[in-house]
């Protein structure tokens, strides 16, 4: 699976290592085995419930409380660590670090306006 991974590209920020993490760690398995899982149970279902001859009446089937109860407890747990996970990620992006520098940039078509903290300004240049 790491051969598949992110692993091709750059990482262009210090957040990218922690999404990378996540889709190879969570993301990408989880998707894997819901989408398996789903088109398994929907070739087995079509196999086992269909209509044998025209004609005949549909049985009727009762409802499964462990099969409903299942169902939404692991996709509520799923999307709970969707959500923290995303959520501690974006508090470390938002987050300020020490030493920080603070820039105002202006982008125009073929131009960078960058002023500094201090009121100095630069065109296409960095201090």
């Amino acid at each position: 699976m790491k051969n598949f991974s992110l692993e091709w590209l750059p990482a262009a920020s210090t957040s990218a290592d922690n999404f990378n993490s996540f889709f190879r760690s969570f993301y990408l398995p989880v998707s894997v085995v819901a989408f398996v899982g789903t088109i398994a149970v929907a070739i087995y279902f079509s196999l086992r419930y269909k209509r044998k001859k025209e004609g005949e009446p549909t049985p009727h089937i009762s409802h499964h409380f462990l099969v409903e109860f299942l169902s939404v407890f692991l996709v509520s747990v799923t999307v709970a660590v969707l959500f923290l996970w995303g959520w501690r990620d974006y508090k470390h992006a938002t987050t300020g670090r020490q030493n920080e520098y603070e820039l105002n940039v202006v982008g125009k078509q073929w131009s960078w306006a960058i002023q500094y903290a201090d009121g100095r300004t630069f065109v296409n240049e960095l201090f």
